[in-house]
This record gives structure tokens, C-alpha cells and sequence, in this order.
């Protein structure tokens, strides 16, 4: 196929015009016969024949001086309708075409050696004859045309499937996320949409948010379901279908943005929608003035509407935003909702009369509570399998509003619920956490996970810039805990957006796949809500000490070493946290009977506890034990009864103040069973600290600590917490993988099947270092040493930027080291660990 092609040149373009100037040959869409002249100059027409490969034009047509063109066609016949593909290299600049149209150039260059390159495309074409045509540019060392392949199907490939059926269409398998979401204009950063999303594709996006509504105000459209917004325009209408449509021919998954509860067109028009308040928002509360309540008719028009804008401009799915059932970024924050809605579903459900105050020693406000997540997470489902029941490919996605600074009136679960749609949450800025979010976000079960921070920028000497090491940090952390990051961007964080394609891509095969269970930190709705949610400065001033601990612990452990995964109540319940060697219960005073007895079951058999004060002190929902003695107090000394929230004065949000000579700690943070003004050594965990209990029972081993070490950590991040730390819990368990000099690297450690094991390693500066420089990427790190427990592998190898061979391991005492090459951002690495069957 295309072994006999017509070569008509040479010819140049005057130096003073496009190279690319515009010729009566570029739209031959037959074979060209007697061609004398282009473009006023002489030019040759010969029939040659391909050889091995190649057109040498510099045979056929002569060395000539400058930078000289040609034109090459080939006439050809498909013996059915399919598919033709072509991988090519040029020397240097290549524009092709089927039967006169244009279809693929390279005409910013080859980049790279002729003969080295493969430049790929593909087309369909109808049974019978084409024409292709390639119009050459010489370069400085020689003038050739490669042909690495060119075959037909007549299957279509992937690529050309734009069905909703198609795997780029499918949000939740998009490696690279980005959400930049102006008007529906037709202009972009002050780009025409089309090339602005053209820098996107070339960057390596594979997925876009893109908004069919305007923030909170209303569609950009006119919807049969919801409001508009006062400047929607038919030309908006027009321009969102151009712009999914140009989304979908580059091949990029096209997502729309949309909140949950907040529409304040509805709450304007419609005032039968609008929440109500157990607790309200200040008067002057934006907020307050556009929550809308699910229970209401707003509930069900809003899943129309989103059927509606799926279908209407072919989206590929919908990521929720605003996801709370009360709003969580005001403060006094408000507690909603008592709307008559809501009565009458709370009077159905359970027989009881809504609540009219914030009561926390009222049972049936407890029970509302409760009641508030139930019906939040039913009323997800139900939007859920009502878009899948109309389009079934469709993603969906839920901001997940319930993280630190976002507490229980944020109405959404901390524990398994629902399926068939995407966790997600975001940062906070944090960049490690996103991390501890997206194992947040695995914990719910549903096998897609999903965490969002903005490409923020930054003033330099040469303006302002986005913080490339930032969004780099973040979404590698987001990898190395397994899975999927978006990010927020305009054209000032192209670059960095290109960056994070280029170290993601190559992970994705190793992204999602299931941890190697080790260390298991539970992070409990229980103790959140019950014990933590009677702070009375919930709603006005609160410090949210809860969270603040989790991820001091999270943060500790990752720069251990070691890896964790979070789990929720529902694993004490079912028994799932018993694959785990070592179970971290930092602050648990809230359980059940059952969960108090599963967990020293746990131990019996020899798994590890660690836990923090105030161990079973409550009841699932957060009242004193009615039987104290259920705990005993010799394995758990640090505090029997949580403190009245009234005895707690000057509360320090993030735990402990530091000596003078920074050698110790005193524990006046209220968070904490020990006595004010107790000293803390920086070796937190030392076996004779009057701080911490250890015991044997049964099998296992409890360790209690009197103090919260995560929020110690959090505020104070030294480097002897998280050795000691570390050393702590490998002394209890050996993890089947570990890092032999942690400091500044993390770790992930999955199962990719029976026999293979999947580690990924990420460069993260340690806290305890101050940044010296102003660097867009760490140095290179030469000597990480893996440790290996356990029998010898069978093979390790390195999988980025492609498989590499094995690497050789040593014995070091009862492990396996094995010397990880040098990186940048990190590595992963694939461990064989038995001779495949």
C-alpha cells in the first residue's frame, strides 16, 4: 500500500511570506498530471517508487539551497469503508491530505532525528479510491520522508468512537482534570475557545470542567427545570454546544460544574424551596440567601435539570460542587434544615417532631442528626440512578463537604454509602493533603476517588506565576495514595498543567489499585459529630480540633516512612479493619459496645492498637458510659470521661507549646488527659514516659498515649515525632515494605495482582527542613533504598518512564534492600513476589 507515489518540486516560498502559503495543490483531491510551475517557479514531476521505506527526495530532486519544498501524492483503493493509519517522521516539515483536505501536519518541525520520530494519524474513509497528499519542507540535514507504517482496518479504533460508550469519554478514567469554567463567551482568557482548549489537549489534558451554569445564579440557558440567570442569551446556548462539541473532536472528556444546594435564582422565584433554619446565618450571610433544600420540589427539578443539560449538550457527566446540606464557609454557621419539607419527611421516617433548638442533650435532636446524613446520602443515590437510568455512561461526581473546617452540619457521612459515583473533595491548598483526602475518599468503597486544588500563583521577579512545584506536589501525592487529582487553571498555569501530564500519565497503569494493608487510621463520625460537635463554638468560633489531630497523624506517619490507609466506624462494624497489622484509633471515645469489643478481639489475636485519650468513654453518640467499668482501666489509664466542653477555657486550635530549648513539650492544649503544664519529651514514645501506657493483651499489644500526638505533630512537624513514630510501629509490625532513609519521601504500597506488588515513591520536602531556595523541582535524589521483608523477590523493577531491568538486591540483616536509581518528583516500582503460575 502507497509504494508509488508523483513527486512535483522543487519550489520555494519567497523568504518575506508564510512557508505555509496557501497553494492550488493543497486541495488536489485527484492526481495531479502536467504541473510545470508552482507558485511562478519550474518545477519537475516524476513517478518513483518507495524505497525501504523512504522517499528520498534529495535523490530525486537534487541538493538544492535553503529551505526548498515538494509535493508527494500517492493514489490508493479501500476495498471496504474503514480505517487508514500513517507513522511517519519527515525531514523536517510535513501538512498532509485525503483527497484535498486538509488532516495532519507537522509543521512546527519534526522533533527529532529523521528516522527516529513517529507521528501518528488515523482517518475513516469510504470504500474505493483516495488520493493522499504530503507537502514537504526541507531542513538543514537532509530532505526524506519516512513511512514507519501505513495500514487499513476495517474496525474503527477507540479514538473514533465518540458514542458516550467511548473509553476518553469516560470521566472517572481520565488521568489529567482541569477546571476552568468561564462564560460561555466563546473566549477564553482572551483566546478563542478553540485555541485555548487546543493548548489544553497539547498539554495533556483528558478532561474538562466546563459550567452550564453561572456559579449559584441560574442556567446559561433556558431550561424547562430550573431558572435562568438574568444575562443567559441564546448565543450562550449556542456557544456551550460549540464548546462541548470542540471538546469532544479533540477527544477530551467534557464534565459540567454545578452546585448542590445553593441556587439563588430558585430561592428568589420560588420561596417554597428555601431552607430553614435550626441555627440561621447572619443577616448579611450571602449564603443565606440561596440554599435551597433538597426535600423541597428544588430537589427533584434539579435531577431534570441535569438530565436535561446531559442531553442537551452531550456532557459527559457532572461534577457537584457546593455539596452541603447546611452551608460550611460562613460564620456563625447556620445548622438548616426545618423547612415544612423536612418536618413532614422527619414525621414519616422516625414519628418524631423536628427539632426547634441545637440540643445536644436532646435524644430526637441526636436522632435528627443522624437523620440529616441518612437522607442526604439517599437523596445522592437517587440523583444518581436517575441520570444512569437516562444515561447510564455518565459520571457523577460530589464534593465531599466534610473535611477540616467542614463538620457534621455539612450533612454528608463519614462512612461507606452509595455507589456508582465519584468522591471528591479538595486540598484546601494543603498539598499533602491531598494525600490523606484521597484515602479520605477510598475509604468510602466506591472505587473511584478524586481531590481538587487550584494552581495557585505566586509574584516573582518576572510576574506572576503558577507554583508549578505546588501543583506538582499536590497531584503526585494524590498518586502516591492511589488516586485520581483535578486541578483549577487558567492559562497562566499551562505549563504546570503540562508538567503534571507528563509525571501523571506514566503512573496512571499504577494508579487505583488496592493498598497492601499495614497501618489503618480510623477516623470515626462517632467521636466527629457526637463528641466533638457539642463544642459550643461549633457555630461561631471553631477550631475543629478533631480533624486538626487525624491528619497531624496522617502527616506523621507518611513522613515515617510508612503507609496508611483511613478507615471509618463501619469497619470496626463489619470486621474489614482486621486485615490491618496495626489499628490507629487517635482520639475514639465514641463506640459502641460491639466496636469496644471487635477491636480488643483485634488485640486478643494479635493485632495493634494505638490510640490516644479517652478511649470508649462514650456511646455511639457521644453520652457518657452509663458502665464506665466497660473500659478497663489498667490497659487505658488516660482519661475515663471526655471533659465537659465548660471546663475547657483558652483552647490553643492545634495542641501544645514548646519549651525555650525546644527539647520538650508541655501539654496545655485541652486536648490531652494529662495535667497542665505536664512535660512531654520530643521522644514522644519512650517506653518510660509517664505519657504513654503499653501493654500486652492476649496475642496483640495497646499502646495508649495521654496526649494528642497528631495535633503535637501538626503544629510542631519535628523530625523526632516521626521517627519515633515510625520506629514505634515497625517494632510492632513489620510492614512487607519500607523505606530505609524516609526523610523527605513518602510512600504507597499496592496490590496490583497475587503476584506483584506496586510501590510508589514521591520526593516531599519534610516539614522540618526550611526551604532555601525558590526551585520548580527538587534536586535529584540519588541513594533511596527500598527495604524488603520477608522472601526474596522474585524481580523489582523501576516502571517510569518505562519499564526498566531488574534491579539487584542484597540481604540486609532479615530484609531485602534493594537502591532505587535517582529521581526527580519519585519513582514506581513493580516487585514480583513468587514465580508467576
Amino acid at each position: 500500500m502507497l509504494s508509488s507515489w508523483t513527486l512535483i518540486g522543487p519550489f520555494q516560498v519567497p523568504g518575506s511570506l508564510d512557508p505555509w502559503l496557501a497553494l492550488d495543490l493543497d486541495n488536489a483531491a485527484k492526481m495531479p498530471s502536467s504541473i510545470s510551475h508552482i507558485n511562478g517557479e519550474p518545477v519537475q514531476t516524476i513517478k518513483v517508487e518507495l524505497e525501504a521505506s523512504a522517499l528520498d527526495l534529495r535523490k530525486h530532486l537534487g541538493l538544492c539551497e535553503g529551505r526548498v519544498q515538494a509535493y508527494a501524492f500517492a493514489q490508493f483503493e479501500m476495498p471496504e469503508d474503514g480505517c487508514i493509519s500513517m507513522n511517519y517522521d519527515a525531514d523536517y516539515w510535513a501538512a498532509w491530505t485525503i483527497d484535498g483536505i486538509a488532516v495532519f501536519d507537522t509543521k512546527r518541525g519534526n522533533g527529532g532525528p529523521v528516522g527516529k520520530m513517529r507521528h501518528r494519524f488515523s482517518l475513516l474513509l469510504e470504500k474505493g479510491p483516495h488520493v493522499i497528499g504530503v507537502r514537504i519542507q526541507s531542513g538543514t540535514g537532509g530532505w526524506a520522508l519516512i513511512l514507519h507504517s501505513a495500514t487499513w482496518s476495517t474496525e474503527i479504533p477507540e479514538e473514533f468512537n465518540a458514542g458516550r460508550e467511548a473509553a476518553w469519554r469516560d470521566y472517572a478514567k481520565a488521568c489529567v482534570r482541569v477546571e476552568h469554567r468561564p462564560e460561555p463567551t466563546g473566549f477564553i482568557d482572551g483566546l478563542p475557545q478553540e485555541d485555548y482548549e487546543l493548548l489544553m489537549m497539547n498539554s495533556g489534558v483528558d478532561a474538562r470542567w466546563i459550567s452550564v451554569a453561572r456559579d449559584h445564579c441560574g442556567a446559561h440557558y433556558k431550561s424547562a427545570c430550573l431558572p435562568s440567570w438574568k444575562g443567559a442569551t441564546p448565543e450562550s446556548e449556542r456557544n456551550l454546544k460549540a464548546w462541548v462539541d470542540d471538546l469532544h473532536r479533540k477527544r477530551i472528556s467534557a464534565v459540567s460544574w454545578l452546585t448542590l444546594t445553593e441556587n439563588e435564582a430558585v430561592w428568589q422565584e420560588r420561596p417554597e424551596c428555601r431552607q430553614q433554619y435550626l441555627v440561621s446565618p447572619a443577616p448579611d450571610a450571602s449564603h443565606g440567601k440561596r440554599m435551597c433544600c433538597i426535600n423541597s420540589p428544588y430537589g427533584d427539578d434539579l435531577i431534570g435539570f441535569v438530565i436535561e443539560a446531559i442531553g442537551k449538550f452531550d456532557l459527559d457527566g457532572i461534577w457537584f460542587d457546593g455539596c452541603d446540606l447546611s452551608t460550611t464557609h460562613v460564620r456563625p454557621l447556620p445548622v438548616s434544615c426545618v423547612c415544612p419539607h423536612c418536618k413532614d419527611r422527619f414525621k414519616k421516617d422516625l414519628g418524631l417532631e423536628i427539632p426547634r433548638q441545637l440540643d445536644w442533650n436532646d435524644p430526637v435532636f441526636r436522632r435528627w442528626i443522624q437523620w440529616r446524613y441518612d437522607t442526604f446520602a439517599d437523596y445522592w443515590q437517587k440523583l444518581v440512578d436517575q441520570v444512569h437510568a437516562r444515561f447510564p455512561q455518565a459520571s457523577i461526581a460530589f464534593n465531599h463537604y466534610h473535611r477540616e473546617g467542614c463538620g457534621w452540619s455539612a450533612g454528608i457521612p463519614l462512612n461507606p454509602f452509595g455507589h456508582g459515583f465519584i468522591s471528591a473533595t479538595e486540598a484546601d491548598g494543603e498539598e499533602l493533603k491531598g494525600a490523606f483526602y484521597t484515602k479520605c475518599m477510598k475509604a468510602y468503597g466506591r472505587g473511584n476517588s478524586e481531590v481538587w486544588m487550584g494552581v495557585g500563583s505566586r509574584q516573582t521577579l518576572r510576574g506572576n506565576t503558577c507554583n508549578k512545584k505546588a501543583a506538582l506536589n499536590f497531584a503526585l501525592s494524590c498518586a502516591t495514595a492511589g488516586g485520581n487529582c483535578s486541578l483549577g487553571s487558567g492559562l497562566n498555569g499551562i505549563h504546570a498543567i503540562a508538567e503534571v501530564a507528563a509525571e501523571l500519565k506514566p503512573r496512571a497503569p499504577f494508579v487505583g489499585l488496592n493498598s497492601e494493608p499495614y497501618v489503618a487510621l480510623h477516623l470515626s463520625q462517632q467521636t466527629e459529630t457526637f463528641v466533638f460537635g457539642r463544642d459550643p463554638e461549633y457555630c461561631g468560633h471553631w477550631s475543629d480540633p478533631y480533624w486538626n489531630s487525624l491528619i497531624g497523624w496522617h502527616h506523621a506517619i507518611a513522613f515515617s516512612g510508612l503507609t496508611s490507609d483511613v478507615i471509618y466506624d463501619s469497619a470496626l462494624d463489619d470486621g474489614t479493619f482486621t486485615k490491618y497489622a496495626i489499628l490507629i484509633m487517635p482520639i475514639a471515645p465514641a463506640l459502641k459496645d460491639s466496636q469496644l469489643k471487635a477491636v480488643l478481639s483485634y488485640v486478643s489475636n494479635g493485632g495493634i492498637l494505638v490510640t490516644g485519650p479517652w478511649f470508649g468513654a462514650c456511646d455511639a453518640f457521644g453520652e457518657a458510659n452509663s458502665h464506665p467499668d466497660r473500659v478497663d482501666p489498667t490497659l487505658f489509664p488516660f482519661g475515663s470521661e471526655f471533659p465537659q466542653w465548660n471546663e475547657i477555657s483558652n483552647r490553643e486550635p492545634l495542641g501544645f507549646c514548646t519549651t525555650p530549648g525546644d527539647k520538650a513539650l508541655f501539654a496545655a492544649n485541652p486536648l490531652t488527659s494529662l495535667p497542665a503544664g505536664t512535660c512531654v519529651s520530643l521522644s514522644v514514645l519512650d517506653r518510660g514516659s509517664s505519657a504513654v501506657k503499653y501493654s500486652e493483651f492476649g496475642k496483640g499489644k495497646i499502646v495508649q498515649i495521654g496526649y494528642d500526638l497528631g495535633g503535637l505533630f501538626r503544629k510542631y512537624p519535628k523530625k523526632e515525632i516521626a521517627l519515633h513514630l515510625g520506629k514505634l510501629l515497625t517494632e510492632c509490625s513489620t510492614p512487607l515494605v519500607e523505606l530505609e532513609e524516609s526523610e523527605g519521601l513518602i510512600l504507597g504500597t499496592f496490590i496490583k495482582d497475587d503476584q506483584t506488588i506496586i510501590v510508589h515513591i514521591q520526593q516531599f520536602q519534610a516539614p522540618w527542613i526550611e526551604a532555601t531556595d525558590d526551585a520548580s523541582a527538587p534536586a535529584p535524589r540519588w541513594g533511596a533504598k527500598l527495604r524488603l521483608n520477608g522472601e526474596k523477590p522474585m524481580s523489582i523493577r523501576c516502571m517510569l518512564p518505562k519499564p526498566g531491568p531488574d534491579l539487584p538486591c542484597e540481604r540486609r540483616g532479615s530484609a531485602w534492600e534493594v537502591e532505587v536509581p535517582p529521581f526527580t518528583w519519585g519513582q514506581v516500582l513493580s516487585i514480583a513476589r513468587s514465580i508467576p503460575a
